[in-house]
């Protein structure tokens, strides 16, 4: 993708693909999460940002949270946002 990347869970799986990514170049630009105690925060040296910052068109977003039935959720998020799936994001867990 030419825009930036963010990943959408900053847990253990999120920080896992973003090590994994940077191996191939690509550095998450920021992390999405829902959880308040990590937002503000930083994870592998980027902005842990509430979902309320997506924006179409800004960045691309893959998914990675390790979560039972998380992907459907932040698939639906994502879509009902103007997201298009393998356009503007990848679920990756």
């Amino acid at each position: 993708w030419a825009r930036p990347v963010w990943i959408w869970g900053a847990g253990p799986t999120g920080k896992r693909l973003g090590r994994a990514l940077e191996g191939y170049g690509v550095r998450a630009s920021a992390f999405v999460d829902i959880d308040p105690r990590k937002l503000a925060r930083r994870a592998r040296g980027a902005p842990v940002l509430p979902v309320s910052e997506l924006r179409v068109g800004a960045h691309s977003v893959v998914a990675a949270v390790g979560l039972r039935g998380a992907r459907a959720l932040i698939r639906d998020e994502l879509v009902r946002r103007g997201f298009r799936e393998g356009h503007d994001f990848l679920c990756a867990a």
